[in-house]
């Protein structure tokens, strides 16, 4: 077996600062790659995955952004609720960007699934699956 390429050691090796976030109730785990003031990237995971799935990807996005990926309720490390929907998952992403401190009021999430319908404008949305 050869060793792992260099990119993917020097992303493993990158350590994310872990914040919490109260959302409807709920507590949503994130991490959080690069400096305060960047613009963000949110990196959403699909379903019966969570944030860690990122971890090897968010860190090629430094030092030009800075990148959140979090655990939507129900998944890794956020708490469970009784019902999930995607207006309650696009208001758990929602409350992890107003902590993010990113550079501005937008950011560009890529994701596995689409935003809701009452997205706000602020919300750039990039299809993974679609992007392909």
């Amino acid at each position: 077996m050869t060793d792992a390429p260099l990119w993917f050691t020097k992303a493993i090796d990158a350590s994310p600062e872990r914040i919490r976030v109260d959302a409807m109730g709920a507590s949503i785990n994130a991490f959080i790659w690069g400096d305060a003031g960047k613009p963000g990237i949110v990196l959403i995971h699909g379903g019966a995955a969570h944030a860690q799935w990122w971890s090897h990807i968010a860190p090629s996005f430094l030092p030009d952004y800075r990148v959140v990926a979090l655990d939507l309720s129900g998944h890794g490390d956020s708490d469970r609720r009784e019902r999930y929907g995607l207006d309650l998952w696009t208001d758990e992403v929602i409350a992890v960007i107003d902590a993010a401190e990113f550079a501005s009021e937008q950011s560009l999430l890529v994701t596995r699934w689409a935003a809701s319908s009452q997205s706000p404008p602020r919300l750039d949305t990039t299809n993974a699956s679609a992007a392909r």
